[in-house]
């Protein structure tokens, strides 16, 4: 596939960014000695210094868990971050947004730390052989068999919403997250399906997390039944 995408890796390289690539990246967290793939935050690359993405905060996170799990501070206490790193550095700590749409630089889109989380390329006008075996290894999607629109389109659509705003610049964790922003800024069109950004875990590692202490257990259920809604 292009730039080497296979249905078990979309990894690439930042050499290999085009203006106009649906990217996304792999936030992960050590919990209790487990290295975990969280969840996948994408966006529209433009430049080094320009990556386009909706984004969700803490707060909005802590209010949609805590609203599902009645236990008293569990999840608030233990819920997952957002997507940006809490201080963005020089380059794009004053960068523009509207909304929860915001510019980064590559560096703050990727993550923090000294293990910058992986960089991936979302796959668009894949084969139906190519779509389904990527599909039976990940839960949440990674390619489409729709075709992609030309670069200056989709960054037309990206900065249209920077500039103008509308509906699409709000975020809502299941319906318009930074994945059906990034798949219509690709593509003009809406993916019409929830999309959990998680990614599936071994049995194994979910057991040992859920028999933690309290509150963590928790707040890892609620986690997984807002994902399989």
């Amino acid at each position: 596939m292009d730039r080497g995408v296979t249905p078990e890796s979309g990894r690439i390289e930042r050499e290999q960014l085009r203006p106009g690539d649906h990217i996304y990246t792999w936030r992960t967290e050590k919990i209790f000695g487990h290295k975990i793939r969280l969840y996948a935050h994408h966006g529209i690359y433009e430049s080094d210094v320009k990556v386009i993405q909706l984004t969700w905060t803490r707060v909005q996170v802590h209010e949609t868990v805590a609203t599902a799990n009645p236990a008293p501070g569990a999840a608030v206490q233990h819920s997952l971050g957002g997507s940006l790193p809490k201080k963005r550095c020089p380059r794009c700590g004053g960068a523009k947004h509207q909304g929860d749409l915001v510019v980064s630089c590559l560096d703050c889109f990727l993550g923090t730390g000294k293990e910058k989380d992986e960089l991936c390329l979302f796959a668009y006008a894949v084969p139906k052989w190519f779509y389904d075996k990527s599909h039976s290894i990940f839960r949440q999607p990674t390619c489409s068999m729709e075709a992609e629109d030309p670069a200056e389109k989709v960054l037309r659509r990206a900065n249209d919403l920077l500039d103008n705003g509308g509906t699409r610049t709000h975020y809502n964790i299941l319906h318009n997250n930074c994945f059906h922003l990034a798949f219509y800024c690709k593509t003009g069109t809406d993916y019409h399906h929830p999309v959990a950004l998680g990614v599936e875990i071994s049995m194994g590692t979910w057991e040992e997390l859920l028999n933690e202490p309290q509150p963590f257990g928790v707040a890892v259920k609620t986690a997984l039944q807002m994902q399989a809604q």
